[in-house]
């Protein structure tokens, strides 16, 4: 596999691609921080194993010990690099298949043949049992559904989830479908009511409603994406690492040193300030210093973790920050609405709502 490509073809893709991959990887307890390898001890337990205080199904046991021994091999980042060029390559693979009609079925998997709802979501699915991480013996969800050939308004479709708690020892259903509170009869149409259509197949009738107002919080906030220095080993330090002649927080000039928000782990309300970028070029010495929403620089805004596992954490960064692509966000254009912007999204129904398009 030639990786040297991917990297100059798309190399944002490769970043996020990446980094799921690690996010999964860190949830199988594997991290390599500082390029020192390091795994959380399992615990078979029956039918079950608990990694990092989370319960996976025990045949996932020999495929993180298949993980580990090539990680050992090869090494973490070197591993993590090379399954994420393959999921890459098989997206990419998939994309150039249906825009070429080499799918058979004539529907777009990944696109829509007119605007940019999917095929697939524009014909009637009959049926998807939706799986939680670890069921198939994989550290992801996964989903078996079944579609019509073609669209018949107002179908009403059936929908069931599955998690590991509902599985018996011999990794089957105790009963199928599960009968829980995501055992739905729900019309496939009403997934147009959410901007981007996503098989929200658990959301109610009336918690669809909200959606339809006039007003949406991207009215009221200018939502970025962040910077790309491409040269982070030289141009980010932690604050502590340089003089406080050369850091703005002190010398009062931004023209040095500035406070960077880079992401970091998962908190809400507020934190992860740890990090300052080389200002002295204005960013033009970045692979993309985002000049065109310059107009934003070191204002106050709502950031959110770029990748995790569990619930959105929002955060309110004070003025005089810049922000990397993983510590992009939203700039209200209010005065004095960043605390109430934070606040929804770090509230459960805020939660709620974000959670609708996953």
């Amino acid at each position: 596999m030639n990786k040297a490509n991917l990297k100059s073809y798309a190399p944002q893709a490769r970043k996020d691609f990446i980094a799921a991959v690690t996010a999964r990887a860190n949830r199988l307890g594997l991290s390599g921080k500082g390029g020192v390898f390091d795994e959380a001890t399992s615990q078979p337990e029956g039918h079950v194993t608990v990694i990092a205080g989370q319960a996976w199904p025990i045949k996932v046991e020999a495929k993180r010990e298949q993980l580990i021994k090539r990680i050992k091999k090869d090494g973490f980042d070197q591993t993590l690099e090379a399954i994420a060029s393959t999921w890459f390559n098989r997206f990419a693979a998939l994309r150039y298949m249906e825009l070429h009609d080499y799918l058979g079925h004539g529907h777009r998997v990944l696109s829509g043949t007119v605007g940019g709802v999917p095929d697939i979501l524009t014909h009637a699915l009959s049926c998807m049992v939706h799986m939680g991480n670890g069921v198939m013996g994989i550290a992801f969800g996964t989903a078996a559904t079944v579609f019509l050939n073609r669209h018949i308004h107002d179908y009403v479709g059936n929908f069931s989830y599955c998690d590991n708690n509902d599985l018996n020892e011999s990794n089957i259903p105790v009963k199928f479908p599960i009968e829980n509170n995501r055992l739905r009869k729900i019309k496939p149409d009403d997934f147009k009511k959410i901007p981007g259509s996503p098989v929200a197949y658990w959301v109610s009738n009336n918690s669809t409603k909200p959606f339809e107002w006039k007003k949406t919080l991207s009215d009221s906030c200018e939502i970025i994406q962040g910077m790309i220095t491409g040269n982070n080993a030289n141009l980010v330090r932690a604050w502590q690492e340089v003089s406080s002649d050369a850091f703005s927080v002190f010398s009062k000039k931004r023209d040095y040193w500035v406070p960077y928000n880079k992401g970091g782990e998962a908190r809400k309300w507020y934190g992860n300030h740890e990090l300052i970028v080389d200002w002295r070029k204005s960013g033009n010495n970045f692979t993309r210093n985002r000049s065109t929403n310059s107009h934003l620089y070191f204002q106050e805004y709502v950031a959110w973790s770029y990748l995790n596992s569990g619930s959105t954490a929002a955060r309110l960064y004070p003025a005089g920050f810049l922000w990397d692509v993983h510590g992009s966000g939203a700039f209200p254009t209010t005065t004095n609405e960043t605390i109430l912007v934070t606040a929804l999204l770090c509230s459960k129904v805020g939660q709620f709502y974000l959670g609708c398009g996953q």
